[in-house]
């Protein structure tokens, strides 16, 4: 158990530094945007492609519960943002920012389930599938 605690804890806190990173930087180069959250669709997305990769890659292949652990439990569950993505809606909505806010809400929302979706067909693709 002390092993997969561990894998978690890893993966977290690389996922919780990557998260900072790319939100900062992304941030950055969009200043004032209409959405003005673009670092934290940025996670999401990437983080929802990812995890898709993730899946497709270890489906079926025995023994990978440690990476597993690592990747989808920690970093990812550390990398995305859906607790930020919430206040941020919140936020937009409180200051009557409504176009934003259903923009936001429709990019995060389907945005994820596709990138999701492109994930595991990009596997499938590689694979031959």
């Amino acid at each position: 158990m002390f092993n997969k605690i561990l894998m978690v804890a890893a993966g977290g806190g690389l996922g919780a530094v990557a998260r900072f990173a790319v939100t900062h930087l992304v941030n950055q180069a969009f200043p004032g945007t209409l959405i003005s959250h673009w670092g934290t669709l940025a996670v999401n997305l990437a983080g929802s492609f990812l995890i898709g990769v993730l899946f497709s890659t270890v489906q079926g292949v025995p023994h990978f519960n440690h990476l597993w652990l690592f990747f989808a439990v920690g970093f990812m569950g550390a990398f995305t943002t859906f607790s930020s993505y919430a206040l941020e809606m919140h936020n937009q909505l409180g200051a009557g920012m409504y176009k934003d806010a259903a923009l936001n809400f429709l990019l995060n929302n389907i945005g994820a389930v596709l990138m999701v979706f492109a994930g595991i067909m990009l596997v499938k693709m590689i694979k031959g599938q």
